[in-house]
């Protein structure tokens, strides 16, 4: 007999399986008591027209329904669990997991949430649009074939697919032992209000000096 796992207002802790045999299908029948008039289904009765069988080696054991909601349980080849648009969860048995997802897959998580991964992480979004790969080496790539792009409030670092990289924020600071700046082309420092510069000492050593409409220099 199938027990029932379903839930009322009468039976409110029920436990079990549910698995209640369609119209047509064989069932056996027992009777309470050996009584004709008191008779109850035990089940659904497997045949060769419903079921295919466990295979050679009878190694597979599935639940399933009728609309193609499946549980294998395969002593050969792991365990596969499937519903009938396709996605799948399938543990290969040799330490493997495989998922596949034809749609969206959304995860809400009430409290933390930790991945701890030995090797390697690859997320690849679009096929190859967006990578992100991380490895036990401590490497770390980000790669975007358009854009990528930090933001937090009013600061922002976006660098795009045509070699421009934009840095903004309200306040810039780049600190280092040595810093150089190189333009084969040309480097300019454009500003509304004063422009300072203090070191120790400073060294300006070009080949040619030019000073164009100035309001006003001073040297001292």
């Amino acid at each position: 007999m199938n027990p029932d796992a379903g839930s009322s207002d009468k039976v409110n802790k029920n436990r079990g399986f549910m698995a209640i045999p369609e119209v047509g299908d064989q069932v056996i029948i027992n009777f309470v008591h050996q009584h004709p008039d008191r008779p109850f289904v035990m089940g659904g009765m497997f045949h060769g027209g419903v079921g295919g069988g466990g295979g050679a080696g009878n190694n597979v054991k599935s639940l399933s329904s009728k609309s193609g909601n499946i549980i294998c349980l395969n002593d050969g080849a792991g365990i596969e669990i499937k519903d009938r648009n396709g996605n799948h969860v399938t543990l290969s048995g040799t330490g493997d997991i495989t998922t596949f997802v034809s749609n969206d897959n959304n995860e809400d998580i009430g409290n933390n949430h930790t991945t701890n991964v030995k090797t390697k992480t690859t997320i690849n979004v679009g096929k190859d649009q967006s990578v992100l790969t991380m490895d036990n080496g401590g490497k770390i790539s980000v790669k975007s074939n358009t854009e990528i792009k930090l933001e937090t409030g009013s600061s922002s670092i976006t660098m795009k697919e045509d070699g421009t990289i934009d840095i903004k924020g309200i306040n810039i600071t780049i600190a280092g032992s040595v810093i150089k700046i190189n333009g084969s082309g040309s480097v300019t420092a454009d500003n509304s209000s004063d422009t300072s510069c203090s070191a120790s000492g400073i060294n300006i050593s070009p080949s040619i000096i030019s000073i164009n409409n100035p309001s006003q220099v001073d040297i001292n």
